[in-house]
């Protein structure tokens, strides 16, 4: 999957502002706020492909912690007279996940979603030394509470390997991975 996606994420890392997401208070909402959207979008068309195993992922998770942290981020930004950032931006739609249909598709999804947390990590502590948050207050997604990212990631792993069967299978989960990728960037570029 690394290798096939590779690119992809490559992409999703060099085309995204990443410090002016962070620069402030409401470019961070901002942040929040699309990847919310994104994640609830994939996680809505995981759930019914991969319901018996969806106890396992931390995706059904992030949507919640997004939202916590939306909810926060939104109280500090009262009364301040913040103005949102002045960025256009097409809203995600559900009915651009329409590829996540097969199990092997969700499994290319989850791959995505859940390396994600990997991420967070190093975007916590680009919002801690930019915009002075720490702990887990507006960023509860970024902390990725009561997770072990290591043993995470290595289960996710360990999973893939038990769900895709054979090169057809492995092939449609890194086309719907690299989409995932490509979902993310389009949505999370700033113009």
């Amino acid at each position: 999957m690394r290798s096939g996606t590779a690119a992809a994420h490559l992409r999703v890392e060099q085309s995204i502002d990443w410090r002016r997401f962070f620069s402030d208070l409401a470019s961070y909402r901002e942040f929040l706020a699309r990847y919310s959207v994104i994640v609830a979008n994939a996680v809505g068309r995981l759930a019914p492909t991969l319901a018996r195993d969806m106890d396992r992922f931390a995706a059904p998770q992030m949507v919640q912690w997004l939202e916590e942290d939306l909810r926060t981020v939104d109280g500090w930004l009262t009364g301040r007279g913040s103005r949102p950032p002045e960025w256009s931006w097409r809203s995600a739609s559900p009915s651009e996940v329409t590829w996540i249909g097969s199990p092997a598709a969700a499994a290319g999804v989850v791959y995505v979603l859940e390396g994600s947390l990997n991420g967070g990590a190093v975007l916590g502590r680009l919002a801690e030394a930019s915009l002075g948050i720490s702990g887990e207050a507006g960023r509860r997604f970024l902390a990725g509470p009561g997770i072990d990212r290591g043993q995470h990631w290595r289960a996710t792993r360990e999973w893939l390997d038990t769900v895709l069967f054979g090169p057809g299978e492995t092939r449609c989960a890194v086309e719907s991975a690299n989409q995932m990728f490509s979902y993310f960037t389009e949505h999370l570029e700033t113009r």
